[in-house]
């Protein structure tokens, strides 16, 4: 397995052929995925490293709809800087999160059912 961790970017690097560095990409990325994330019928369980131990944090599946249509901040979209933040459950990973981690005055996130407006220091909670 590592012989193939080592011999992918190799390829990748030398290689002339977007094809061929495509594949090398793709194949690198599934495993060292494989390596960090274990799927299971009901949950996740993410590994992770910090400092010199590792850990590992259980996120159960969403199989809900995704329910949220825009975020927008003074009139700015910033749905693709948000959302990869707010995790699977759309709660931030039960982290306190405020507008203010983003460098943000205030953030206004739409919904089917409703439209969310939080300011500078406000917690951000779609519930």
């Amino acid at each position: 397995m590592w012989s193939i961790i080592i011999i992918l970017p190799l390829l990748y690097l030398f290689s002339t052929s977007y094809t061929v560095q495509k594949i090398c990409k793709d194949l690198l990325s599934n495993l060292l995925s494989k390596m960090l994330v274990e799927v299971h019928h009901e949950y996740y369980i993410v590994n992770y490293p910090y400092g010199m131990e590792w850990y590992k944090i259980k996120i159960p599946r969403n199989r809900n709809p995704k329910v949220i249509l825009s975020i927008s901040s003074e009139d700015k979209e910033v749905y693709k800087e948000i959302v990869p933040f707010m995790g699977p459950g759309f709660n931030f990973h039960g982290i306190p999160t405020t507008p203010e981690n983003f460098g943000l005055y205030s953030l206004t996130i739409e919904t089917l059912e409703d439209i969310y407006n939080y300011e500078k220091n406000d917690e951000i909670r779609l519930d």
